[in-house]
């Protein structure tokens, strides 16, 4: 098990926490976007996540590999453990609409984080003992990556994130998908 691994739908954090908690763990940072980037495993949008996890195979020193692709391209006995950063859909779609991501992207993105679908993916493929999720939504950095180092380490436990409850009623849910 050489990989701790942070994932998450994009705008959750991931490309800001990372840095700061492999400083903290004593970790290499490796982006599944760079590494998909320089190998050529991205082209137009589109990720050949078969050719990205035989890269990220060659990897041997102990890790932080980050993105949302982690549950495809990542292999459970690679994993030491996977926190899922999760954001509350309606900030998270404000935090993508600032990043000038298409009104098709944010849906399917705010979607995708209503419906727990990173951390759904990460249960499955690594199953309970090995994923957390922690909520960034109104987290500091620093904070949040000393706590998801002690996560990390065994030292604190977290829960599920569920949005269905927040956005329970249809005047919520409408407003989450007003443009």
């Amino acid at each position: 098990m050489r990989f701790y691994c942070l994932t998450g739908t994009p705008g959750t954090g991931k490309k800001t926490i990372a840095p700061i908690l492999c400083k903290i763990l004593k970790l290499n940072p490796v982006s599944i976007n760079s590494i998909a980037s320089k190998s050529g495993a991205s082209s137009k949008g589109y990720v050949d996540t078969v050719s990205l996890a035989k890269v990220l195979k060659e990897i041997r020193e102990q890790s932080l590999i980050y993105g949302h692709l982690i549950p495809h391209v990542v292999d459970k006995e690679d994993v030491k453990h996977v926190v899922v950063l999760r954001c509350d859909p309606i900030v998270l779609k404000h935090r993508l609409a600032s990043r000038k991501y298409s009104s098709k992207k944010i849906r399917e993105n705010v979607e995708a984080e209503l419906i727990g679908l990173i951390a759904y993916q990460c249960y499955e493929k690594f199953g309970k003992e090995k994923v957390s999720e922690y909520d960034t939504t109104f987290s500091d950095p620093e904070r949040a990556s000393r706590d998801i180092a002690r996560i990390m380490l065994g030292k604190k436990k977290t829960g599920q994130v569920d949005w269905s409850l927040t956005y329970g009623t249809e005047e919520k849910f409408t407003l989450l998908f007003s443009s």
